[in-house]
């Protein structure tokens, strides 16, 4: 009997804080590609003035708050948004794909693709404000 007490009284906080510490559901991903409206674009003048990192290898620019852009990059640079800052190369007064990349966190991510997105698209489905 005082075995199984104590094995009680050992596995009950355990089981207790499993349960405390189980994940919430997380957010659906938003399809990012079903949004895209022009492929493999060149972007003239950019002036980003905000950002929203989707993917260990994606990150959503605005130029505008009509005019972004997903920006696809060679590898896993962005991990999280905990570094507020991207920084950008770019020749000839233009951002373009594989030439251009982004610096974040002290790493180059070259970049290989910018697709214009459907801003109106994703203001009528509720995924920007």
């Amino acid at each position: 009997m005082k075995v199984v007490l104590k094995t009680a009284l050992v596995a009950l906080p355990l089981l207790l804080s499993a349960c405390a510490s189980h994940p919430q559901a997380k957010a659906k991903p938003i399809p990012w590609n079903q949004y895209v409206t022009r492929q493999a674009v060149d972007v003239m003048n950019p002036d980003f003035s905000n950002f929203r990192i989707v993917g260990t290898d994606q990150v959503v620019l605005w130029d505008s708050p009509r005019e972004a852009y997903l920006v696809t990059t060679a590898g896993g640079c962005f991990f999280d948004n905990s570094n507020p800052v991207l920084g950008f190369t770019n020749r000839d007064q233009m951002f373009n794909p594989l030439t251009d990349t982004i610096i974040y966190d002290h790493q180059r991510c070259p970049v290989v693709k910018i697709d214009q997105l459907n801003t109106e698209r994703l203001k009528a489905d509720g995924v920007f404000k």
